[in-house]
C-alpha cells in the first residue's frame, strides 16, 4: 500500500467541504428576491438582479466569479488546511479544474486537476457491488456462510454469513485496530496475507448479534470475490464496474487485490533515501 502523508489524510473531506461551500456560494447568485434589486452573492459579484415569473433571475444566468472562488480555496491552502483538486462545473460546462499545494511534500510534486487520490473506504461499496453481482449472476448467495467458500476457515466462523460481512455484523474485530497496524499500513499486502491477520483472532460477538464496524469484513468479502470469479478483485471490477460505467481515470493500490499495480499510475515510488522511482 502507498503510504500517504498523514497531515493529509482528511484532504478527501476537505474537498467535499470545499465544493460544497462553492456550490452554496453559485447557488445564492440564484436567490429570487422577487423584485429588481442590486445583489452581492457569496462570491462577491455584484450585479442587477431580476426574478422573472418562474422565480429565475437573470443573476443565474451570469458566469460565477472565478477568482473568488480560487481566492476562497486558496485561503485554505495558505493556512495549511487544504492540499488537493477542485472541480467546479455548471451544466456541462467546466468552469474550475485545478490542482492546490503538494501530492508529495518529500518530492515535491504538485497536484494537478488528474491527480489521483486514493479513496479508502469509498472502496467498499465497489467491493458490495461485486458481493452482488456474483450473487445476481448464481455464483453465491449472501446467506451462505463464509466456510461455503473457505472450508479452512476457523470454526468461530461457522456462523458468519457472507451477509454479516456487508452488514459489519460479523463480529470479526478490525484488524486496523491491532496495535501493530501502524507497522503494517504502509506496505503491499495480498489478500491471504491480511485474513491471517485476524483469522485466530476471538470473535468481538456473535454473528448478528451487533453492529461494529469491520475493515477485516470487507478484506474478507475482497477475499470472496477473487475466490469465487477466479480473477483478482482488480480485475473483476475493471471489467464488471469501472469499464461498463465507463470509469477511465482510476487506480488500484494493490491492497486488496493480489496483483502488482503500477503505482506510477498514483505517485513515483520511493526506492531510495531520497530518489523517487517509477518502477515497482
Amino acid at each position: 500500500m502507498l503510504a500517504a502523508h498523514r497531515r493529509f489524510a482528511f484532504v478527501p473531506v476537505l474537498i467535499l467541504a470545499i465544493s460544497a461551500f462553492i456550490s452554496i456560494a453559485i447557488a445564492s447568485a440564484r436567490t429570487n428576491s422577487g423584485r429588481s434589486e442590486t445583489s452581492t452573492d457569496r462570491l462577491g459579484a455584484s450585479r442587477p438582479v431580476q426574478a422573472d415569473s418562474r422565480g429565475t433571475t437573470s443573476a443565474s444566468l451570469a458566469r460565477p466569479d472565478v477568482p473568488r472562488m480560487e481566492q476562497v480555496i486558496q485561503s485554505f491552502v495558505s493556512d495549511q488546511h487544504f492540499m488537493g483538486s477542485v472541480l467546479v462545473a455548471r451544466g456541462n460546462e467546466i468552469v474550475l479544474d485545478k490542482g492546490y499545494g503538494f501530492a508529495n511534500l518529500e518530492w515535491d510534486i504538485p497536484n494537478s486537476s488528474s491527480t489521483k487520490f486514493r479513496l479508502g473506504s469509498i472502496t467498499k461499496q465497489f467491493t458490495a457491488a461485486s458481493i452482488l453481482l456474483l450473487e445476481e449472476r448464481g455464483k453465491l448467495n449472501v446467506s451462505d456462510p463464509v466456510k461455503k467458500y473457505m472450508p479452512d476457515a476457523p470454526a468461530a466462523w461457522d456462523k458468519v454469513t457472507i451477509f454479516n460481512l456487508l452488514t459489519h455484523t460479523s463480529g470479526i474485530p478490525s484488524f486496523t485496530s491491532f496495535p501493530d497496524y501502524a507497522s503494517l499500513e504502509p506496505f503491499t499486502t495480498t489478500p491471504a496475507q491480511l485474513v491471517k491477520l485476524f483469522r485466530d483472532k476471538p470473535l468481538d460477538f456473535a454473528p448478528g448479534e451487533k453492529w461494529s464496524y469491520s475493515n477485516s469484513g470487507y478484506v474478507l468479502l475482497g477475499y470472496l470475490v477473487e475466490k469465487i470469479s477466479g480473477e483478482s478483485y482488480e480485475r473483476f471490477v475493471q471489467g464488471n464496474i469501472f469499464t461498463p460505467l465507463g470509469i477511465r481515470t482510476r487506480a488500484t493500490i494493490p491492497t486488496l487485490p493480489s496483483s502488482r499495480v503500477a503505482r506510477r499510475d498514483i505517485l513515483p515510488v520511493r526506492t531510495g533515501p531520497s530518489t523517487p522511482d517509477s518502477s515497482i
